[in-house]
């Protein structure tokens, strides 16, 4: 996923807190906020001037909110399903409460690969896996007879053709 595209998607799921968010779409979504702010808070104090943008910002709070909700929310929402493509709930946000501590852990769970396997927070299965199923992606067997060796032995278990005495369900 491109950056623009990463950004372009985190905006249409600007109220979508279910599903994943892969770690290139998280970072390239919060460099972009960076970036921002960076740029608007240079404008503010360097061209436009302390002294202009108070009396801006008092008369315009609503406005102010607004650009702080189109801006935040998003990021939220990305918050959570990063935290979902890792396998957590979006509860794990309240360590923020904890000072300091709280957003360095917040920090580790965000930068932790995702999950390989399908997990309860899949929507339409971003990554290729059934939304339902719960196993592990397939490693591809390296002969062929072993292969055909398990089905028939699986097969046979199923239809309790096996006549090993040995062999118990």
């Amino acid at each position: 996923m491109s950056i623009p595209s990463a950004i372009a998607t985190a905006y249409a799921k600007i109220l979508t807190f279910q599903g994943r968010a892969t770690l290139r779409e998280f970072w390239s979504f919060y460099i972009f906020q960076v970036i921002l702010a960076g740029a608007l808070a240079y404008w503010l104090y360097y061209k436009a001037g302390l002294e202009h943008v108070m009396p801006l910002i008092e008369g315009n709070t609503g406005v102010l909110v607004g650009a702080f909700i189109l801006t935040q929310l998003p990021g939220l929402s990305l918050i959570v399903r990063r935290l979902h493509d890792s396998g957590r709930s979006a509860w794990w946000l309240l360590i923020t409460a904890v000072p300091v501590f709280g957003a360095l852990a917040l920090f580790v769970l965000l930068i932790q690969p995702s999950d390989t396997v399908a997990n309860r927070y899949d929507v339409a299965a971003p990554h290729g896996h059934s939304a339902t199923a719960q196993q592990p992606v397939p490693v591809p067997v390296e002969s062929r007879s072993q292969s055909d060796d398990v089905r028939a032995l699986y097969s046979a278990r199923i239809a309790g053709l096996n006549k090993n005495p040995g062999f118990s369900a």
